[in-house]
């Protein structure tokens, strides 16, 4: 039995279409995730810092230290809890403080996640640089693709 000229044309569009579809869930990035700021923690537990009440208690307008200081690494403070795990690949994207500045921009980018510290908050691989007024940004996880290729 022949396809007709219109069922062959509706076959062609479908399947490409599907290849489309499946070629772009296959490759973009995780949903997005919100951060608050990156955190010192003093007991490399975070227990002095508690995602209910940390916004209030941040000064906003705190100026950055000027000069490099070695506490550790990045640790992420997000509003609600993220769903990353330890040795997962992330995107940062820091978005800044009020006015938009970034103090550390060697945060962003492709990172992974060494530790989940609370459901909270999760410590990057990368040392902290310096102290920064509170900014905050997204994270987004590595596509399908990435990650099982």
């Amino acid at each position: 039995m022949a396809l007709s000229s219109t069922t062959k044309k509706v076959l062609i569009f479908s399947s490409i279409a599907s290849a489309g579809l499946v070629s772009f869930l296959m490759f973009k990035l995780g949903k997005k995730e919100e951060f608050i700021d990156n955190v010192w923690c003093a007991d490399g537990k975070c227990s002095n810092v508690n995602p209910e009440t940390y916004e209030s208690e941040q000064t906003y307008d705190t100026p950055s230290s000027s000069d490099p200081i070695n506490t550790g690494y990045v640790q992420l403070l997000f509003k609600n809890k993220h769903s990353f795990s330890a040795g997962d690949e992330i995107f940062v994207k820091q978005t800044g403080d009020r006015n938009g500045n970034v103090t550390n921009k060697e945060y962003d980018g492709w990172h992974k996640v060494v530790k989940v510290l609370t459901p909270y908050i999760l410590r990057l691989n990368i040392d902290r640089i310096k102290s920064s007024p509170m900014e905050g940004g997204y994270v987004q996880s590595e596509s399908w693709w990435k990650r099982t290729f």
